[in-house]
């Protein structure tokens, strides 16, 4: 392939604006210098190189992928009938350890509410006795406050039968001299 005119402009133009770099871009080197043959340069030959090989990489995955899933589909639809019915022996096991795992936990449930009522009806029963004792505290002391009161009583009614002996003693004796008064 044999440069034509197109490709020389381009090129003389390019070296043109290589050459007279806009200002903003003076400080940097630019080390690129194009050349007129028909093979790219090592390094764009190498890039090229590595995008070919990553393209291909990626579609054998894709290409791999698609194989997989197409022969697991494949493998399920054409499941032989005794791997199916293994299946549902082992789903009928799962579920009958799950029932029994359940039953189990409802049997617990049970037992520790009938452990609870027991132990609720026992503190009712310590409460009732506490409470009639209580009760029969309170009446034993009533009980004793009255016997002391009777007892205080009767001891009162002694004095009280003294002095009610003094003062009839003394009506007596103003009624004497009342008496003596008069004559």
């Amino acid at each position: 392939m044999e440069p034509t005119d197109q490709d020389i402009t381009e090129t003389s133009i390019r070296s043109r604006r290589e050459r007279h770099l806009p200002r903003h871009l003076s400080d940097y080197e630019v080390g690129y210098e194009p050349q007129l043959q028909d093979e790219p340069p090592k390094a764009l030959s190498h890039a090229l190189e590595r995008w070919a090989n990553e393209t291909r990489a990626t579609s054998v995955r894709n290409e791999r992928t698609h194989q997989s899933h197409s022969s697991r589909r494949q493998a399920s639809e054409g499941r032989a009938p005794s791997e199916g019915i293994q299946e549902a022996i082992l789903q009928e096991n799962i579920q009958r350890l799950e029932l029994e795992e359940l039953k189990r936990q409802v049997l617990e449930d049970c037992n520790a509410d009938l452990e609870c009522q027991r132990l609720t009806t026992q503190a009712r029963e310590a409460q009732r006795l506490q409470q009639e004792a209580l009760e029969a505290r309170e009446a034993i002391a009533k009980r004793l406050d009255r016997q002391r009161l009777l007892k205080r009583k009767e001891k009162e009614p002694h004095s009280f039968k003294s002095q009610r002996v003094r003062v009839h003693i003394a009506v007596h004796r103003l009624q004497g001299a009342s008496a003596l008064y008069r004559r």
